[in-house]
């Protein structure tokens, strides 16, 4: 888990300080000036707010994907100001707090579209990187050990990843992978664990695939709990669908082609 935690937050660094831009407490954003990524440094147990431009009467609202066990996200939807209340029409906004509960970094993705269109893209996104002082120390200390002679340490395991397929709890591997053409769906079930952990989809880029998550009950005493995951790829090109159930973790390698 300690590497893993490192890898994770020099990526979370790299990605913040040469792709995203900087989320400043109480901004707000325009719809069409809304950077692809927003990168902050924040402590465990305080929050980061900021506003971005929602239209409801449009039919399009900002909902949220993310971990967690790793932070808290509220979002608050407004409508227009007061100075534009009269006006038909007038855009609202919705109001973000982002509020991490670990050291971890965490990674929202902010989807703007149509509840009642699930199959189409949304209109915009937006992939806020929140991190931790402990974060970046983790990330600093990473790179400064990229200078010294590592031995290799062996590639996780991997499966290909099989439609309707079901995957145990106890022996489910840590990364799946799978290739299929851009419009084929693949549907798999993951089995919830005993220990009273649930499966909870917490990352996927939502303008490379579709991802539908259903919670099935478990049947008697012949059958435990699960969930299906049904997924669509939209557009070519290689993507990551990230799984967490308490301390496990599992990355669907998927290429739409």
């Amino acid at each position: 888990m300690k590497k893993l935690f490192g890898s994770l937050a020099t990526i979370v660094l790299a990605a913040g300080s040469l792709l995203g831009e900087t989320l400043v407490n109480d901004s707000f954003y325009d719809i069409d000036k809304l950077p692809a990524e927003l990168f902050a440094v924040v402590k465990p147990g305080k929050d980061i707010e900021f506003s971005i431009e929602e239209n409801a009467t449009t039919g399009y609202v900002w909902s949220a994907v993310y971990d967690s066990r790793k932070c808290k996200v509220e979002l608050d939807h407004k409508g227009p100001r007061k100075s534009q209340s009269r006006l038909a029409g007038a855009p609202g906004r919705v109001e973000v707090e982002i509020k991490p509960l670990t050291d971890a970094p965490a990674v929202v993705t902010l989807n703007y579209s149509r509840p009642f269109e699930p199959e189409a893209a949304p209109a915009a996104s937006v992939r806020c990187i929140v991190s931790t002082p402990a974060a970046v120390r983790t990330a600093r200390a990473a790179e400064a050990d990229k200078a010294r002679p590592v031995e290799k340490s062996p590639r996780p395991t991997t499966a290909r990843l099989q439609n309707d397929a079901t995957y145990e709890f106890a022996t489910l591997p840590p990364e799946l992978t799978a290739q299929l053409p851009v419009g084929r769906e693949i549907e798999f079930e993951l089995v919830e664990p005993d220990n009273g952990d649930n499966w909870q989809l917490v990352n996927y880029n939502s303008t490379m695939c579709r991802v539908e998550f259903k919670k099935e009950s478990g049947i008697w005493f012949w059958k435990s709990a699960r969930v299906e995951v049904e997924v669509k790829g939209i557009r070519p090109g290689r993507t990551v669908i990230e799984f967490a159930a308490g301390e496990r973790t599992l990355r669907c390698n998927l290429l739409f082609n």
